[in-house]
């Protein structure tokens, strides 16, 4: 943020929009000196922060959902997922490439964030999309409008709610 005062583009008459990559809290502790180029450049900023996943009948939320599967993939996902990744790259440094162990969704090695649910959404909205024009049309040839029109019409329950 000092840089961003030194440009002259944070400030009292700036609103600066921040998503996800800040906590809501992370600058409500902070203490700034009156007048310094951090307490400037903190005046007008919003942060939002997506929160998928409401919650159903029995308590459970869509995206406690698509945790607990994530979690349960089993060898067949970490053998799939990397056999996607290339064996190597302009550097010849597989070093570069991540190799998944066998226990690597068990393991809960690494956590999905919400970005996850969001992103999984998607790829199932526009699979659901596709197939509907398939049974449309009568072929898998169509073009980005046409699909970009059944995705929006496109609904189901998904990781992050209603969608």
């Amino acid at each position: 943020m000092n840089l961003a005062y030194e440009y002259g583009i944070v400030g009292p008459e700036y609103l600066w929009i921040m998503s996800d990559g800040l906590s809501a809290n992370h600058f409500r502790d902070k203490k700034y000196d009156v007048g310094s180029p951090l307490a400037v450049a903190t005046q007008g900023i919003s942060i939002l922060q997506a929160k998928g996943g409401l919650e159903t009948p029995d308590g459970s939320t869509g995206t406690d959902r698509f945790i607990k599967a994530y979690f349960n993939q089993g060898d067949d996902a970490v053998n799939y997922t990397t056999c996607k990744r290339p064996a190597s790259n302009s550097q010849n440094d597989k070093s570069v490439y991540y190799v998944a162990e066998q226990d690597f969704f068990r393991s809960k090695t690494l956590y999905p964030g919400v970005g996850a649910t969001f992103a999984y959404d998607t790829a199932i909205g526009i699979g659901l999309a596709a197939c509907q024009l398939f049974e449309e049309k009568g072929t898998e040839y169509f073009n980005g409008e046409e699909l970009f029109n059944a995705f929006v019409n496109t609904e189901f329950d998904g990781a992050t709610g209603r969608i």
